[in-house]
């Protein structure tokens, strides 16, 4: 029986080691493990880092099973566009002749190119719909706000005709972004579990404190926007 291949298109970025070791903030072993439940293996096409080997003690670590990660060219300045436009859709077209299902993460470059790229070549595609491309450029800087409406109409054409779409969100972005497709609203976070003893003497704990409590937020905070 033929193995399904599965391809998984996102701007990430990954981050790799001089040894070829693969990391990452999001995309966890966990959640390989999850997108392995469509196919036998998996293919991540992400924007690459270069860091440390000291430096991936902040990341986890993807382990190299059933897994492969090929570097996606990053046009995402005007410095780099035109030199790697044509690289990166050059190179979303060969990949997806080499995989069964793409998953594509929206909003994203490369997840544009990848759609497009999915409907001329029929091949079978998913994609998850984690955030609002409107809102993350208004709330950047002046430069923002003047791509933001553009952004907002050029995701809501592409995702209107997408076959299935997940939403993270409960209302918000199907509002936002609807589709004519299959859809569904599922949350992508994970929460582990809790201790009864735990919350019950840190209860105690803050009931006791004479001090200012400082109050912090969990959550990816490295994008501008935020």
């Amino acid at each position: 029986m033929k193995s399904r291949k599965i391809l998984f298109v996102h701007d990430g970025p990954l981050f790799t080691t001089a040894n070829g070791e693969v990391f990452t903030v999001q995309l966890t072993e966990k959640v390989k493990q999850r997108y392995l439940q469509l196919g036998d293996s998996i293919t991540y096409c992400l924007r690459e880092k270069r860091i440390t080997d000291e430096g991936a003690n902040r990341y986890s670590k993807i382990l190299p099973d059933k897994f492969t990660f090929v570097p996606f060219p990053n046009f995402k300045s005007l410095r780099h566009y035109f030199p790697n436009k044509a690289k990166a859709q050059k190179l979303i077209e060969t990949l997806l002749q080499q995989h069964d299902l793409v998953v594509i993460r929206m909003p994203s470059a490369s997840g544009a190119i990848a759609i497009k790229a999915a409907r001329k070549n029929n091949v079978p595609y998913l994609v998850e719909m984690v955030s609002c491309a409107y809102d993350a450029l208004w709330h950047y800087d002046w430069r923002g706000k003047l791509l933001a409406y553009y952004k907002l109409k050029k995701i809501q054409n592409l995702i209107k005709d997408c076959p299935y779409v997940i939403y993270v969100t409960k209302m918000f972005l199907q509002q936002r972004y609807p589709t004519l497709g299959l859809s569904i609203g599922c949350s992508d976070v994970e929460l582990k579990g809790t201790s009864e003893e735990v919350l019950k003497n840190r209860l105690e704990k803050i009931q006791k404190c004479e001090k200012v409590l400082v109050l912090g937020s969990i959550g990816v905070l490295n994008v501008k926007y935020k």
